[in-house]
């Protein structure tokens, strides 16, 4: 056993002193990362299931009714009714901080449809961690087809302006 003399207990309680405040920031930061980055995970996952039920809507709501009132056998969508489709799925969920990148119809036969979505979301407490910055800018791409077994191959080589132009800003 060590001998314990004043000395040595004075000078154990002073580093302890020292140390302690610097521990605790290190898991306040950590913390504040954790919950911050969490956060922004779950944003990402809001935005996520917008853009898949606005592309569904879309697909569902924008349907030509002239294609169906002709009595072709084909059905195709509409744009306008896309367009319209996708705002009230945003406005039905109360996504008023979402903006639509944009949208693209299938080139081929235009029966599917691919929607982009933005959303920014501020950082609440790493904010104050040096190089974190102040949030991100969270972007979704989901498609649906009024086919449910098959997404067209034009579906994934369909370019969103919004998107790109979106893409190079950040």
């Amino acid at each position: 056993m060590r001998p314990t003399n004043a000395a040595s207990i004075r000078s154990e309680r002073a580093s302890i002193v020292l140390l302690f405040p610097a521990a605790f920031l290190i898991v306040l930061l950590l913390a504040s990362i954790a919950l911050d980055f969490g956060a922004v995970e779950l944003r990402q996952r809001e935005l996520n299931n917008a853009a898949a039920a606005a592309a569904n809507d879309a697909v569902t709501y924008g349907v030509a009714i002239e294609s169906l009132r002709a009595g072709r056998d084909e059905i195709v969508l509409d744009p306008m009714l896309v367009e319209r489709a996708i705002a009230d799925s945003l406005a039905r969920r109360g996504a008023t901080d979402v903006e639509i990148l944009g949208f693209c119809l299938d080139s081929s036969d235009q029966r599917g449809v691919k929607v982009a979505l933005a959303r920014r979301t501020n950082y609440v407490l790493a904010r104050v961690v040096p190089g974190a910055g102040s949030g991100r800018d969270l972007v979704a791409v989901e498609r649906a087809s009024l086919e449910s077994d098959r997404f067209p191959s034009s579906l994934a080589q369909c370019d969103i302006p919004g998107l790109a132009l979106h893409s190079e800003a950040r």
